[in-house]
């Protein structure tokens, strides 16, 4: 049993409108072998396969069309398989509501895509395509499924309301993610996971009922200029291996953490706002290891940074400021190195370490202006505070308690309420 339609072979172009295309046995309409034409405002519904399958170059411009309650794919284009896709509407099919695979190169714009009994959109096996100014929504997984070294163009669609997440990358994905809005989904705004490397810009992530933006099993990609907002969980989480560069995004609102890295994450934070996170504006722990450069984390309802439980880092030139507990909490084996951070006016004291947070190294800061101490090392923790500057603070400079130690050296320490140095009864410190 063949298609109800099919149009076939070089100069093939046919006009076909206001047609009824439905139950049949086998796909619906098959247009293939470099044939071409104008399909408007048909209705295609319950086939057997894809309502529309688009092959071998072939290259239709399909407008205004109802594909609905396929028991396959809405629309499959593979095998170099084109063609313009304008305002159709696709949805209730039992696969995804469109499928593009193997060199298929696709436009689909001012679609809506959405109640698909699996995920939305779904490029793999190097399939390509332009997704522009769609709307994905309510579909049972990923409104949109990029994997196995495929690398479309996500342009301007709103992508929300999923059962899962918003757009998902794994299996060496790649993709541009550029300029959508992507809002209450049920799992991440965006998931890039297993070595997927997309460039993910300009998007608006927020509202979900999970994280924004999680990258995990050595996931990487290029994160830049996005505004991540107002997340159930962390508004991005790196763990297991990741390396992604965040660059210039704004994560701020969250309930929860702004930028998350655990269990081996890695990567790069630069150039970011990270502000009014319920928790820290930035947590690193267990093995972690990110480079975090010049960004301002600010208004917090708890801690600037929290390094623990065998976090690392390399934290330089940041601006940390007014956060409700201490710009930096660094505890329980961490041994991060902070330098040349400027970490003031906070609602606690500048830099917290205790609870064996270690050989921390702290070089060229500039701690000022914070309710407590400026540095408090407690507890089994012993870091080396080198060249920086503790001033203006509205408690003692540095306060050492605990049987804790510190090595200070060549550090300009003023004009602190409380004097320079607290060290309590029993403690060491070596100065050079």
């Amino acid at each position: 049993v063949g298609s109800a339609v099919c149009v076939s072979g070089q100069g093939a172009c046919p006009t076909i409108k206001h047609c009824n295309i439905s139950d049949c046995e086998n796909v619906g309409l098959y247009i293939t072998d470099h044939a071409q034409g104008i399909y408007e405002d048909n209705e295609i519904s319950n086939n057997a396969l894809a309502g529309i399958w688009v092959k071998n170059h072939g290259n239709p411009i399909i407008r205004r069309n109802h594909i609905h309650h396929g028991r396959d794919v809405g629309v499959f284009t593979f095998d170099h398989g084109m063609g313009y896709f304008e305002s159709c509407n696709i949805h209730r099919n039992r696969i995804a509501g469109f499928e593009v695979k193997a060199y298929a190169n696709p436009t689909v714009v001012r679609c809506e895509i959405h109640h698909g009994q699996t995920g939305g959109i779904y490029v793999h096996e190097k399939g390509r395509g332009q997704f522009i100014e769609n709307k994905i929504y309510a579909n049972n997984f990923a409104g949109v499924w990029i994997t196995s070294n495929s690398d479309p163009t996500i342009r301007g669609n709103a992508i929300f309301n999923g059962n899962q997440g918003g757009v998902y990358i794994f299996g060496d994905g790649r993709g541009l993610i550029e300029g959508n809005d992507i809002y209450g989904n049920a799992l991440a705004g965006i998931q890039i996971r297993t070595n997927s490397c997309p460039i993910v810009r300009h998007n608006k992530i927020h509202d979900g009922q999970h994280g924004g933006i999680y990258v995990h099993e050595k996931g990487q990609g290029v994160i830049e200029e996005n505004e991540v907002y107002s997340n159930t969980l962390a508004g991005v989480w790196v763990t297991t291996g990741s390396t992604p560069v965040l660059r210039r995004n704004r994560i701020h609102s969250g309930k929860q953490v702004g930028v998350y890295f655990y269990d081996n994450g890695h990567g790069v934070l630069e150039d970011n706002d990270i502000y009014n996170h319920m928790y820290s504006g930035v947590q690193i722990r267990t093995g972690s290891n990110p480079k975090i450069r010049r960004n301002k984390i600010w208004g917090g309802q708890n801690g600037g940074i929290l390094v623990y439980n065998s976090g690392l880092g390399f934290i330089e030139d940041n601006e940390i400021f007014d956060n409700a507990m201490a710009g930096v909490w660094i505890k329980t084996d961490s041994n991060p190195t902070l330098r040349r951070n400027k970490i003031h006016d906070g609602r606690d004291g500048g830099i917290c370490i205790f609870n064996g947070g270690r050989g921390s190294l702290l070089e060229e800061n500039d701690i000022f202006r914070n309710a407590q101490a400026g540095v408090l090392i407690s507890t089994n923790s012993h870091p080396v505070l080198r060249k920086n500057r503790i001033f203006d603070g509205f408690a003692a400079g540095i306060e050492i308690t605990n049987h804790a130690t510190a090595t200070l050296e060549g550090n300009q320490i003023f004009n602190n309420r409380f004097g320079g140095l607290f060290l309590a009864s029993g403690v060491n410190v070596t100065m050079k």
